[in-house]
Order: C-alpha cells, then sequence, then structure tokens
C-alpha cells in the first residue's frame, strides 16, 4: 500500500485490526463529519494489520517491551500500536499525515490541527508521562525517512530497540508539543476536540466482554475447557465512568450505522467475534 506522490499531499491514517475494526470505522465517520477531513483536503484510510504482510510475518515473534520479553500476537486488541510508524513510506516520504488510533473520535472540526505550523519539527503530539503519546500525531512525512516498518519490526524482533523506546518517541528529537485537546484521554471538556477512550478495561463498545477476549483454541482447533470458568473467574470490560463519554460514541456509532459507514453485518460479525458487546444494538436505539 504505497500512495502514488503526484496525488496526496495530505492524509489521516486510522490504526486498525479486526478486534477494534467498527471502532475505527466510526472513528473514520467521526473524521468525515464533525472532523469535517474531505473539506480540508484531507482523505481517510485504514491501517488493518491483520490485512499486512510484514505483521503477518512478525506474528509470534518475541521483542522488547520495558526491558521485558514480549510475544507478538496479531489477535489482540491492541496488535495496530507499531502501524503509526507507517504513514511517511506510504506517502512515499512526501507531505502530512496524521495518524491516530482506532479509539479516538473527532467531536470538532480539526481543520487547525491539520494546519498546524511544525515550526520545522517532524512529529506534533500531546505529552505524556513516559514520553510522547503516539496514539495522535502530526507527521511532516519528509523528515522521517528512517521510518520504515521493515527496518522498525527487524530491529524489534533481533531486540535492538526496545517498544516503550518507538512508542514514546525517546529518540526522536524534533516534537512540537500539541494541546491535550486533540487527545483528550477518557474525558470530554468543553474544549475537546478528540476523543481518546484510552483506558482498554473500559471502551464503550466493549462493556460486559472478556478483558482478554475469546481464549485461543489448543493448537488452534481445541477449544479452551470450559471447566476454566468454574474455577477462574475472567476479568471482564466495564463501564465506561464518564457516561457523556459512552453517549458520544454511541452517538456516533448510530449516526455511522445510519449512513452506512457501518453495516448491520459488520456489528452482526463483531458481536459474534465477541469484538463489540451483544447489546450494542440496544445501545444505539
Amino acid at each position: 500500500m504505497v500512495l502514488p506522490s503526484d496525488r496526496v499531499t495530505q492524509r489521516i491514517f486510522i490504526q486498525a485490526n479486526n478486534n477494534q475494526l467498527i471502532a475505527a470505522k466510526v472513528a473514520k465517520y467521526a473524521l468525515e463529519t464533525r472532523g469535517r477531513a474531505r473539506e480540508h483536503g484531507a482523505s481517510v484510510a485504514l491501517l488493518n494489520v491483520e490485512e499486512m504482510q510484514p505483521f503477518r510475518a512478525f506474528d509470534g515473534s518475541t521483542y522488547l517491551r520495558g526491558g521485558k520479553r514480549n510475544r507478538f500476537d496479531l489477535r489482540t486488541m491492541q496488535s495496530f500500536t507499531l502501524s503509526r510508524f507507517m504513514p511517511p513510506e506510504l506517502m512515499r516520504f512526501s507531505g502530512r499525515a496524521l495518524v491516530i488510533d482506532p479509539d479516538v473520535f473527532a467531536l470538532a472540526d480539526i481543520g487547525e490541527l491539520l494546519d498546524s505550523d511544525l515550526q520545522d519539527n517532524a512529529i506534533a503530539a500531546c505529552r505524556c508521562d513516559l514520553g510522547w503519546e503516539t496514539s495522535l500525531m502530526l507527521l511532516d512525512c519528509a523528515k522521517l525517512t528512517h521510518w520504515r516498518i521493515g527496518e522498525i519490526l527487524a530491529a524489534l524482533k533481533d531486540q535492538s530497540v526496545d517498544y516503550y523506546d518507538l512508542i514514546f518517541l525517546r529518540s526522536e528529537k524534533d516534537v512540537l508539543e500539541l494541546p491535550d485537546e486533540w487527545n483528550s484521554l477518557d474525558v470530554i471538556r468543553p474544549e475537546t476536540k478528540m476523543l481518546h477512550t484510552t483506558v482498554k478495561g473500559t471502551q464503550p463498545w466493549k462493556t460486559g466482554l472478556l478483558l482478554g477476549g475469546k481464549p485461543r483454541p489448543l493448537f488452534g482447533v481445541i477449544p479452551r475447557p470450559p471447566l476454566r470458568r468454574l474455577f477462574i473467574k475472567p476479568a471482564r470490560f466495564q463501564p465506561h465512568p464518564e457516561p457523556d463519554v459512552e453517549r458520544a460514541f454511541m452517538d456516533l456509532l448510530k449516526e455511522a450505522l445510519a449512513a452506512g459507514a457501518v453495516t448491520n453485518a459488520e456489528i452482526d460479525d463483531a458481536i459474534k467475534q465477541e469484538f463489540v458487546r451483544p447489546d450494542i444494538r440496544a445501545r444505539i436505539a
């Protein structure tokens, strides 16, 4: 997936996987409607890592995460995070790109963000305790020629780089700080323009589901023993502590469904796969 260099100067990318695909499609709808992305000349594309060969090849690889060894599993709900380094390469290292997580939703016009003066920086993002919050980044693609996904995954696989150093941009020098209104973490304030439902355990479309998702069958074919549930009480997604956050998402989902941006068949499949809560239709009725 490489974009013709003479066709696009600005584009928005939403990271995704099958687990978070409904959320990603709602995020796309929000950007195109409330965010007015198209009116600002920015098209929106989904990056589903489960459809990408580099991530399929990386599946099962061991890498360092905060100095500890982890195994990359393409099926987990956050397997998309490394795709945030792909936009510059996809844009042929030209133009600007905005990249967001699938659980980031535009609540207002994003024109001001897209037109931000980067002040000769390569990246704009909000700060976080561990470095930079890369769930939303505005990128000057020409300044990020070192972001090549094949090389990044190879460095993770040979453990010459730590995931946390990558994801928190600890080696990047040219980063401009964005106001928190562009990446508001689990709260809606009067100034909020982009809402990020970042706490995994309270994402509104997953309330009541198993927190770890449906258990993977043993050896890929043998169902996990149901007796486990008699002895181990599984953790589940909890209701979001801010009712207005759940309301905002459900309103967007209802609108997206009515507009055809999300289909009934996609919702049915997501319920079957236990990617969204079984009562989600009742929540948007």
